[in-house]
């Protein structure tokens, strides 16, 4: 919009602010304004300019910076006897014809929201000018300032690294709210409400696994155009869960700090200093301590906690979910689901005066549980301690491996407190192995007479037998222990450990 007629009006309109309605530029006192009628004046915004001022973002002339070329302009009656118009900034005209009255102007960047995440909200206004009939106003430069509350939730690196599912709830001015995930990194703008001193942050998830919830008042922190990070951090470990899996009524132990940064460096603030502290038993809270639940299919249950300020209700939308009411929170309790094409959601309302709390709960379809190998011998005791004695070609020592999706892995780990035992079993690289991917050791499991690769990958059905072992265990005086996992092609896995005793 600056051109070079620009720069003339503006040497034009402070010429005519020196010289009377008789101009010799404009005869007859009009000023040149070709647009003005009778009980109108003219604006000029010739050397009007927009700038940004924050610390993050830095925006100056409207020829270069495309954002403030996209501003709201408003040219406002300041006592409703003149007339209101818009524009566009990069667009405006250089010169307006108004009704004599006076005005303001006010600049923004876009419609102030409520709360949202990268929504930051410029705001400048000049002062109060007057039209008079038959001249030029000129308006001065218009600076415009961030004018929501900018709120960023940071944590700790141990806390980082030992938290998962969470959400942290920030409530500014009561009824403004964005939940921040645990991966957040936008930060939050809320609408600044004039009075208001305080930020609430709700931190819920879990904790080395724990269900935990916490809840911080950030007092006298409030201000528009101000950066508040709210810093999360561990100080003790999750009092350890119930039975159902929730958290115990001690609450968590964690810290809370604030930074709090004047982007626009001219905030002042009465008392000037945070302070975070728990909630004020006087005025309502509602805190719930999860937003989501998931079940297989099977039954089962699980705890959620609630810290309220009053008596609480909680109600379930499905007969299949149900809840109880225990010290601290309630009981999630869903029935096993039998349906195999369908997943099921229900709805838990927590409810205390006006507040609610709504948790989301999942239940997969009917899946058929995953059916491990069984191992099982008829003379080994797989409980027990078991003699080298009691075993010979008469009583083999043997077990027996079903596995209906078949052996996809068979190892077995050999570990013993006799020395010359386990020098013999490295020599032949048996002290681990894998009867399905034998590799190298496929000879020496050949001369011992036992299965291995073919004979055993895949198959659903096989004994084991080391009774060929029994004549070397007998040699070494000690404990024997034989380890044996079998994992099938589901995935699933069994674990044995064969104890064989020999004393001399």
């Amino acid at each position: 919009m600056k051109t070079i007629k620009s720069i003339l009006m503006t040497g034009v309109a402070a010429l005519l602010a020196m010289t009377s309605c008789d101009s010799p530029i404009y005869p007859g006192g009009d000023n040149g304004n070709t647009d003005a009628k009778e009980g109108q004046g003219s604006v000029s915004f010739a050397q009007m300019s927009l700038s940004v001022k924050n610390s993050d973002i830095v925006i100056e002339s409207r020829a270069a910076a495309t954002d403030v070329n996209s501003f709201t302009v408003n040219i406002k009656s300041a006592n409703g006897r003149g007339s209101n118009q818009s524009f566009i900034y990069g667009e405006m005209p250089e010169l307006v014809a108004l009704e004599v009255g006076d005005y303001t102007v006010e600049a923004y960047n876009a419609e102030e929201q409520v709360a949202a995440f990268d929504a930051p909200y410029f705001y400048g206004t000049s002062n109060t000018f007057t039209v008079v009939p038959n001249d030029i106003v000129v308006v001065d430069p218009i600076v415009c300032k961030l004018s929501n509350v900018k709120v960023s939730v940071d944590y700790s690196d141990e806390l980082r690294s030992r938290m998962s599912d969470v959400t942290v709830t920030v409530t500014v001015a009561d009824n403004e709210t964005l939940d921040y995930a645990g991966t957040e990194t936008r930060a939050g703008y809320f609408k600044y409400v004039e009075g208001n001193k305080t930020i609430a942050a709700t931190f819920n998830g879990k904790v080395d696994g724990f269900e935990v919830s916490d809840y911080k008042v950030i007092t006298d922190a409030v201000a528009p155009g101000y950066h508040h990070t709210i810093t999360f951090s561990l100080k003790d470990a999750p009092t350890p869960p119930e039975v159902f899996g929730g958290i115990g009524t001690t609450g968590l132990s964690m810290d809370a700090t604030v930074e709090r940064v004047d982007l626009n460096g001219d905030v002042t603030l009465n008392g000037g200093e945070e302070e975070i502290i728990e909630p004020d038993p006087a005025k309502e809270y509602l805190t719930v301590g999860a937003t989501t639940l998931s079940f297989g299919c099977d039954a089962a249950s699980q705890g959620v906690t609630v810290k309220a300020s009053h008596e609480w209700t909680v109600e379930s939308s499905a007969q299949w979910c149900t809840v109880a009411k225990t010290d601290g929170g309630f009981t999630v309790s869903a029935s096993g689901n039998s349906d195999p094409v369908n997943g099921r959601e229900a709805t838990i309302t927590v409810t205390m005066n006006k507040l609610t709390s709504t948790i989301t709960v999942s239940q997969e379809k009917y899946t058929e549980a995953p059916q491990g190998p069984v191992i099982t011998s008829d003379n080994i005791d797989l409980n027990g301690t078991n003699s080298n004695t009691k075993f010979n070609e008469s009583t083999p020592a043997s077990i027996n491996v079903e596995a209906p999706k078949g052996i996809k892995n068979f190892v077995v780990e050999i570990t013993s407190d006799a020395d010359g035992f386990m020098a013999a079993i490295n020599d032949l690289g048996l002290a681990n192995f894998d009867l399905c991917n034998p590799g190298s050791v496929a000879e020496s499991l050949a001369s011992l007479q036992l299965p291995y690769g073919d004979q055993v990958k895949d198959k659903t059905s096989m004994v084991f037998d080391i009774t060929t072992f029994m004549p070397m265990l007998s040699a070494f005086e000690g404990n024997h222990n034989f380890k044996i996992t079998v994992t099938d092609n589901a995935g699933a896995s069994t674990e044995v450990t064969i104890r064989i005793v020999v004393v001399k």
